[in-house]
């Protein structure tokens, strides 16, 4: 191989992985260092617990860096590799554009929507609760501002009715990954240039919060009754949701999960709910059905 560059990869969570596993497959790169953010409290027991890319770092004894941020600090250990390409997929961190100008080849992300549309923090979430028949994945560089840089290759896919955000977001990472295998060595020989990316048609998500997935129990009687377009509604967010950050309702001031549903006919059927502290178990077995008559 002729090319040969220094790379960090940026990325923290179990679907950062799929990136990263593919990176160290490509010749013509060497991983110098691994970002993720700092083990966090989990748990019941609430261990620091490193993310899933910091436990592979260490498992392969990849150098593993772990900021809370970036600052000047941190900036310097990253000048001092002279990295030629940074790759980032789900880190959780703006970067700064000090940063990224550390990078004579551009920090590359791996951003699971067709951009411009989706930009921000949940767009696997939003494609599902808009009703989208497709998303995709859009490998871009980053600039100053966030999900606005010049896009490198994207590629479709469909979104299937069954899809939640984790299968949809393990799948669009998946074609992440296809798409560096398949045009990152154009891109870094400059056989593919980065085009513009029309920002008068860009759309914007949110970060989502626990009230977030709230639903009002009188909405889920309808649904249940056969109320079509809450059925949808009501049915994608579900999907959207799961797992994070859930669905829920209130009965009788008692909160309880929604993990799964259905559609039968326009009807919304339920599957699984989760009281507090216990296991999931079917909803026709763990409420009284007489309060959604």
């Amino acid at each position: 191989m002729d090319h040969f560059f220094p790379t960090i990869f940026f990325g923290s969570q179990e679907d950062s992985l799929i990136i990263l596993k593919k990176i160290l497959t490509l010749p013509y790169l060497t991983i110098k260092l691994v970002v993720t953010q700092p083990p966090r409290p989990a748990g019941r027991k609430k261990l620091l617990t490193p993310t899933p890319v910091g436990k592979f770092a260490q498992d392969k004894n990849l150098p593993l860096l772990t900021p809370q941020k970036l600052d000047f600090k941190n900036q310097q250990k990253i000048n001092q590799i002279q990295p030629a390409l940074g790759i980032l997929a789900a880190y959780g961190q703006i970067i700064p554009v000090q940063t990224i100008k550390a990078f004579p080849r551009g920090i590359i992300n791996i951003h699971p929507s067709l951009l411009p549309r989706l930009r921000g923090p949940t767009p696997v979430a939003q494609a599902i609760f808009n009703g989208q028949k497709t998303t995709g994945t859009t490998l871009f560089l980053l600039d100053e501002k966030i999900d606005h840089g010049p896009v490198i290759a994207q590629k479709k896919t469909a979104i299937n009715p069954k899809d939640t955000r984790e299968s949809l977001t393990e799948r669009l990472f998946f074609l992440g990954s296809q798409l560096l295998e398949e045009k990152l060595l154009d891109f870094l020989t400059g056989k593919v240039n980065p085009k513009p990316q029309n920002h008068q048609r860009a759309t914007f998500t949110k970060l989502l919060s626990r009230e977030n997935g709230y639903i009002e129990v009188e909405k889920i009687k309808k649904a249940l009754s056969g109320n079509h377009n809450l059925t949808n509604k009501i049915e994608r967010k579900i999907r959207a949701f799961n797992p994070w950050p859930g669905t829920y309702t209130l009965i009788n001031n008692q909160r309880v999960k929604i993990i799964s549903a259905h559609q039968k006919n326009q009807n919304l059927k339920i599957d699984l709910i989760q009281f507090p502290g216990r296991r999931p178990i079917p909803w026709n077995k763990g409420l009284d059905q007489s309060l959604f008559q």
